[in-house]
């Protein structure tokens, strides 16, 4: 009873090529002939029955052939009930249904040239297909058919013996289609066998698959009609003769392993060729190079005199020039650019390359950044840094500027010079000192003097009150508030005040310092001056100085 290929393996008509896998792998180790000591025979045969059935199903080709075809394979007692007669076996020779029952990996379990054997169930198989091309081809009246003995090698298998016969017709000449041999046939002859049988077509006609009978009492359309039918049956069916046979030639081939044990003995032949042919390469050309050696002979002038050589070598011995030891330093000079960090050939190279527009600038932003290094740590004096702004100045660049400080300290000793003259001329009882300054000086303007050795006035007149309070005030000023609208100073104008007349008239003595310009009367000091002069009335007419705005 023949078993069929997914109940073999286990699994469903649906099963994947992974599924198929796992499954051969399963049952490969269940039944392996290593895995059963015990039973070894039994398992060989299941084992192959396994292997053959997991060759067909993970092909996908020959798998969708075993599905269309598995109940004809499975069915050994396959009979049409629709046939109406039955066709004579010596005019249909072996039949498709009847070349399906031998796809049975059960049949060829044992691989040896026994009656129940791969190579005697296969080669008889083949023998009897041979036989049926040959009938066919005399039939048709084919030439030199009538000479092949593919005919008689079916009757020599069962009177000789299949090994006898197969060594008797191994010739290909004698048969139409190649023998399938015996354990002991050569590799080429096995690959002239699969070649030839792998393109198998048959001779036969198929006449006995026509669906309607031909008559002569029917009409030219319907015999037309049924030569179409008939011959579009017989083409069917020859066409899947053809692929039966290809496919069990493929199935077979499966299972002979001496097409595997051949491919290695003819790899191995053609590398013990290649190396005898190179080993022979070698020999040769070691031959030739040994005879071109022997024929060789040096000219006069590939020849050396060794007594000259001696006296060349004694002529030149005390003449040698001293080389210089590695020990000797050697100078070598580099012309570098450090601030542009290159390296130059020579002196005029460095010459002009400081000449150069991108030279000076990096050499003036060096000189920058080390002064305002400078200027952070308190390396230098804050004067010598007028060009840089302070941090006040960066963080506040709208606060408006201040008036120069040395500026308005001369316009402060140039009113103190004109008030301390007024003070020395005569006034009448009935005025009173008054001290104008014209509108034309600027609100904003400031009095910030930094001189610090005037002497102290006492406090006696509000005006000149208010002109020592400013000086003190703008004393104590830091150096660095003034230099920090420096730059908001230079986009202003700067307010000018004309220096009068006055200030550079030679001071008078002390005597006459505090003298009272009205009466010529003397003090000891300002203050008393200045009461003298606000009780008696001894104050000058009061006069106008006029300051101007000084243009930038």
């Amino acid at each position: 009873m023949k078993t069929c290929y997914y109940e073999l393996l286990g699994v469903d008509s649906g099963a994947s090529d992974t599924d198929l896998k796992k499954a051969y792998r399963r049952k490969a180790l269940q039944y392996h002939p290593d895995k059963n000591i015990g039973n070894v025979e039994q398992a060989t045969e299941i084992f192959a029955s396994i292997r053959a059935a997991y060759e067909v199903l993970s092909d996908p080709q020959e798998r969708a052939w075993y599905d269309a075809h598995r109940e004809q394979i499975l069915n050994d007692d396959f009979e049409n009930d629709e046939e109406e007669y039955t066709v004579d076996a010596a005019v249909t020779g072996v039949t498709t249904e009847e070349l399906l029952h031998f796809f049975n990996s059960g049949l060829y379990t044992r691989l040896d040239d026994t009656p129940a054997g791969l190579y005697q169930v296969a080669g008889k198989v083949f023998a009897k297909l041979a036989k049926d091309e040959l009938l066919c081809g005399r039939r048709l009246g084919l030439a030199n058919y009538s000479a092949l003995q593919d005919d008689q090698f079916e009757k020599d298998i069962l009177e000789l013996g299949y090994v006898q016969a197969c060594e008797k017709y191994q010739h290909p000449k004698q048969t139409a289609l190649p023998v399938f041999g015996y354990s002991a046939t050569s590799y080429e002859d096995l690959r002239a066998f699969y070649k030839a049988w792998g393109g198998f077509n048959t001779l036969k006609s198929f006449s006995w698959e026509d669906e309607y009978m031909y008559s002569r009492n029917y009409d030219r359309r319907t015999k037309r009609e049924i030569n179409k039918r008939n011959e579009k049956k017989r083409t069917q069916a020859k066409n899947e003769y053809n692929k039966t046979v290809r496919r069990f030639v493929t199935f077979i081939k499966k299972f002979d392993r001496r097409m595997k044990e051949g491919a290695k003995r003819a790899e191995a032949e053609k590398k013990r060729k290649l190396q005898e042919t190179l080993r022979r390469q070698v020999e040769k050309d070691r031959l030739a190079s040994e005879q071109t050696a022997a024929q060789f002979k040096l000219q006069s002038w590939q020849t050396v005199d060794q007594q000259h050589l001696d006296d060349l070598e004694k002529h030149f011995a005390g003449s040698e020039p001293e080389v210089q030891s590695d020990d000797e330093e050697v100078t070598v000079l580099i012309y570098e650019c450090f601030v542009c960090n290159k390296n130059f050939k020579s002196e005029r190279q460095l010459q002009n390359h400081n000449n150069t527009r991108a030279h000076r600038k990096a050499v003036r932003q060096v000189q920058w950044e080390m002064k305002k290094d400078s200027l952070e740590l308190g390396l230098d004096e804050i004067s010598d840094l007028e060009e840089f702004d302070s941090a006040h100045e960066e963080a506040s660049p709208s606060e408006p500027s201040l008036p120069d400080p040395k500026s308005d300290l001369a316009d402060i000793m140039a009113e103190l010079a004109e008030i301390e003259q007024q003070l020395q001329q005569p006034a009448s009882p009935s005025t009173r000192p008054r001290f104008e300054v014209d509108d034309q000086i600027d609100s904003d303007d400031q009095l910030t003097p930094t001189d610090t050795d005037e002497p102290a006035v006492e406090d006696t007149d509000p005006e000149l009150d208010r002109l020592l309070a400013s000086l003190a005030a703008d004393q104590q000023s830091d150096s660095w508030d003034a230099s920090s609208n420096k730059k908001g100073k230079k986009k202003e104008k700067k307010p000018t005040k004309r220096t009068p007349a006055t200030q550079n008239a030679p001071k008078p003595p002390a005597a006459a310092a505090h003298r009272c310009a009205s009466c010529n009367q003397s003090f000891e000091s300002r203050n008393k001056l200045f009461q003298h002069v606000q009780s008696l009335g001894h104050g000058l007419l009061p006069q106008k100085v006029k300051k101007q705005q000084r243009k930038a």
